[in-house]
């Protein structure tokens, strides 16, 4: 009964409660001018009309029209209650926005006008047309404004019902993009760790179980800062933009680096220059690549006990672009013969080059440069790639049957250049595939960063 009486809009009930103010003043000592039976009952039927007309504006109307001219006939000298309950269902379709049913009862409010006067009823001449013109334009005017005002109501719910439901599918996204990151980056990681401990346990006191144990070290310590960051993303003031902080990232990797390596006994020092503070996650995906590859092949390859060192610079080349370059020297038993291969796939496919020589002293040297053009975005200045075709690069190998390297260059690109027996796994980073030679039983899975690959441990040795 209340939500009948309320009605369906929120404007529905101040004017049903003011149809019922009108029609009460029925009550009020003075309301009937005479006691004829005709005219009690005809304006007692008006007050009945005022107080339904919200709920049923154009039968109101309608009914209005057509008991307004029978009254006019009857009683023309008093006043006819009848044009009240016209005018407030005419603003009551005002306030729906029914504009022809308003039209239609503005029309016959002014046939009854014109009919008054012909025939000389109160309402008629000037003065009548003054009254009922003045009467129906306030109340249609606060009509029409009650029928805007409702709208702009339902486009504020229907507004914040989009905004919810988008909210709620932005928190579904974070939601699924959360458990995929974790996985990827717990998951695989520890996978990674349980393969180099499962070749631990094989032959503890093998030659190079140290580097193996740094390398465990850095990719407990990467996962660990990952789990870190991606826990930092469920802070109410985390910050929700897609933009790296460089300079930021480079320190957290260059840090679980040293941290890792130290771990193992492996000695290595970083460096880092002064970088640009925002990239797109495009450049920082390639920028955490080639540091971790870089760090893995010093790890894997560097002779024990001797230092190495890793350095992260950028150069500005003109005024909106610089070039990032990632050096790593370290001392080798072997020179290195190649360019390590998947380093040299990634650099390419952001347009940049890989170098390999050998310092003063000897040791190895390993520089991976490419381009980034600054642009300008919400968060200011921002490096994003050049170029960038490693997606294609690789759904290309994929497709011509994954890049196998009969070489024995491995995943992290760098080349079999120690002896047989150094069995230590490579923490993948996102490219090819690579093989070694050894028998079938001896096949592992390493798994990093939601990347696969098989090597072949050489048993022979």
């Amino acid at each position: 009964m209340w939500r009948f009486l309320r009605g369906p809009r929120f404007v529905d009930l101040p004017i049903r409660a003011f149809a019922l103010v009108m029609g009460l003043t029925a009550l009020v000592p003075g309301a009937f001018e005479l006691d004829e039976p005709l005219y009690v009952v005809l304006t007692a039927l008006a007050y009945v009309l005022i107080v339904v007309a919200p709920f049923l504006p154009f039968t109101v109307v309608i009914s209005s029209a057509v008991l307004s001219g029978v009254f006019l006939w009857q009683y023309p000298d008093f006043e006819n209650m009848f044009t009240e309950s016209l005018i407030l269902a005419t603003a009551v379709l005002f306030s729906y926005m029914r504009w022809w049913a308003a039209g239609l009862g503005t029309l016959c409010l002014l046939a009854y006008q014109l009919t008054a006067t012909a025939q000389g009823g109160l309402d008629g001449g000037p003065e009548g047309l003054i009254d009922l013109g003045y009467g129906w334009l306030t109340t249609c005017l606060v009509g029409a404004a009650a029928g805007f005002v409702e709208l702009r109501i339902r486009r504020e719910i229907t507004r914040r019902e989009q905004a919810a439901a988008e909210n709620a599918r932005a928190l579904e996204t974070m939601r699924t993009r959360f458990t995929s990151d974790t996985h990827d980056t717990i998951s695989h990681s520890l996978s990674t760790e349980a393969a180099i401990i499962k070749t631990l346990g094989r032959n503890p006191h093998a030659l190079g179980s140290d580097r193996m144990i740094a390398e465990l070290a850095m990719v407990n310590a990467e996962a660990a800062k990952r789990l870190r960051q991606l826990v930092g993303r469920l802070r109410e003031d985390a910050p929700t933009s897609p933009h790296i902080e460089l300079q930021a990232e480079a320190h957290l990797l260059t840090s679980a680096i040293e941290d890792g390596s130290a771990a193992g006994g492996v000695r290595v020092s970083t460096t880092v220059g002064t970088l640009p503070e925002f990239a797109s996650p495009a450049v920082g995906e390639h920028f955490t690549a080639f540091i971790l590859e870089l760090a893995t092949n010093v790890i894997r390859y560097s002779t024990p006990g001797t230092a190495s060192t890793l350095e992260i610079v950028a150069r500005r080349t003109v005024p909106r672009s610089v070039e990032l370059s990632y050096t790593s020297i370290n001392v080798a038993d072997a020179p290195l013969a190649q360019v390590p291969r998947s380093l040299n796939t990634r650099a390419e496919a952001v347009g940049g080059r890989v170098l390999v020589s050998a310092d003063p002293q000897g040791r190895v040297v390993v520089t991976v440069t490419h381009p980034l053009e600054l642009v300008d975005s919400e968060v200011g200045v921002e490096a994003v790639p050049v170029k960038d075709d490693f997606r294609d690069q690789n759904a290309r190998s994929a497709a011509l049957g994954g890049g196998t390297d009969s070489a024995g260059i491995g995943h992290s690109g760098a080349v079999g250049a120690t002896s047989g027996h150094d069995r230590s796994l490579s923490i993948a980073t996102r490219g090819g595939t690579g093989r070694s030679v050894g028998s079938p039983e001896d096949e592992e899975l390493t798994l990093h960063r939601g990347h696969s690959h098989r090597r072949l441990e050489d048993r022979r040795a």
